[in-house]
């Protein structure tokens, strides 16, 4: 996470949502990613809903060892996982926007936001009480 971390001397987190969890963090009051996490229907297609905001994102591909599916865009990276809560099919989507191109070179930023979301989308599903199928 700290590939894309200004410096500063204040970082603070809002967390918000209820079906859908958003984390704001913000650097000295300063916007700087989002985080947002999700257990949907297995009916619903993650990609499909988040097709123009990932566009937004620049350039995105999909990324293999991000969950089932994942991508990974010049300003974000999503994953999304099958996963069983209380014995009934759900899937687990977990997506981070960032707010500024740091890292400077988009490569090494791709780079950073896939190893993060690597580490993190597991340890988030978990905490939604998602077991992998």
């Amino acid at each position: 996470m700290s590939d894309f971390m200004p410096d500063g001397q204040t970082v603070k987190v809002q967390p918000s949502g209820q079906s859908i969890r958003y984390c704001k963090v913000l650097v000295d009051r300063t916007y700087v990613f989002r985080i947002e996490e999700a257990v949907t229907t297995v009916s619903t297609d993650p990609l499909k809903v988040k097709e123009r905001e990932l566009a937004r994102m620049g350039s995105p591909v999909r990324a293999a060892g991000l969950g089932e599916e994942g991508i990974v865009a010049d300003m974000g990276a999503l994953a999304v996982s099958r996963c069983s809560v209380k014995g009934k099919e759900h899937v687990f989507v977990s997506e981070i926007n960032l707010e500024d191109e740091r890292p400077d070179d988009t490569a090494d930023r791709r780079k950073a936001l896939k190893a993060f979301m690597k580490a993190y989308h597991p340890r988030a599903m978990a905490q939604h009480g998602c077991t992998a199928m």
